[in-house]
């Protein structure tokens, strides 16, 4: 395992073991998983987490986009409530973002407490913190019509 994930699955680990959360996913700003934790086999399988990346990180970028619209504001956090449990999503900085699904049981108030710690821990790697650059090369752009 890379030695720069490392820390971070034992912070979700962490959080895992002592919330309601029972998987929890670290994701770049493209919907790419960094790191991810499962409460009954560990890492969530690559499939899996690939899948949970992208459509969380989509459905941030469109929660963000309508805040943008209604003035509100940077998007800070989502919680989405199902019959069964929540998943939120939550930013860590503007460059990574982390979903947690969770049980419907417990203390919401709590868990949202740890989470927000949790965040606050994660933001100081620097995996975390670098910025992709999407920009084209050139001023040019040819649209590929094929």
């Amino acid at each position: 395992m890379n030695k720069k994930i490392e820390p971070m699955n034992e912070i979700l680990r962490d959080l895992v073991k002592t919330t309601h959360i029972f998987q929890a996913v670290i994701v770049d700003q493209n919907g790419l998983p960094i790191a991810s934790w499962n409460e009954k086999s560990g890492k969530i399988e690559n499939e899996l987490e690939n899948k949970i990346s992208a459509i969380g990180a989509s459905v941030f970028l469109l929660s963000e986009k309508t805040s943008e619209i209604f003035d509100l504001g940077l998007m800070e956090q989502m919680i989405i409530k199902n019959k069964k449990g929540k998943i939120v999503i939550k930013n860590i900085n503007s460059q990574a973002l982390i979903i947690c699904v969770m049980e419907k049981k417990g203390s919401e108030a709590l868990t949202m407490l740890k989470l927000k710690n949790t965040c606050e821990k994660l933001k100081k790697f620097e995996i975390l913190n670098r910025k992709i650059d999407n920009t084209p090369k050139s001023d040019i752009f040819i649209p590929n019509i094929d």
